[in-house]
């Protein structure tokens, strides 16, 4: 059945707890939930691309690690790309300018500066780290751990 909704259609790629016998999986729930949180600390607030860079290697070792399928990070990453893509050129179009700054071009009016073009990779490098890392957590976290673990940790503020 065609829908003007189709973009909605298949979210069985996200979401999907994926049991394994892991290095991962075999952690405290608690300990897996605090570290995953403490990466996506990391990732968002990277002030490089070297700390982009680590957070990737970072990424591709937990999904070893888990022993977690790329396929489903695949097809999230291929549905997301459009809006990193428009969010990559409004980065690039809208970002500010400083007297300082490299103009590498100019298309209708707008200058291309390399701070432009760096914000908007350090954006797509990041929401794809991002991506990674939130299909990481799902695939190896079920719900009743997470429940489990948000309860335990929580605990305190009573």
């Amino acid at each position: 059945m065609n829908s003007r909704f189709e973009f909605l259609g298949d979210t069985s790629a996200f979401g999907q707890y994926i049991p394994r016998e892991s290095y991962i999986h075999q952690r405290d729930p608690r300990t897996r939930l605090i570290i995953y949180c403490l990466l996506f600390l990391g990732v968002v607030f990277t002030p490089n691309f070297y700390g982009l860079g680590l957070s990737a290697i970072i990424v591709l070792l937990l999904y070893f690690l888990a022993k977690l399928p790329i396929q489903p990070t695949w097809l999230n990453f291929k549905r997301g790309f459009p809006l990193l893509l428009i969010l990559a050129v409004l980065q690039i179009v809208l970002g500010t300018t400083i007297d300082s700054d490299v103009v590498l071009g100019s298309l209708l009016n707008v200058a291309i500066t390399q701070r432009g073009l760096t914000n908007a990779g350090m954006l797509i490098g990041r929401f794809s780290i991002l991506i990674a890392l939130l299909n990481a957590f799902s695939m190896s976290l079920s719900t009743s751990q997470m429940t489990a673990a948000l309860f335990y940790l929580l605990k305190p503020l009573e």
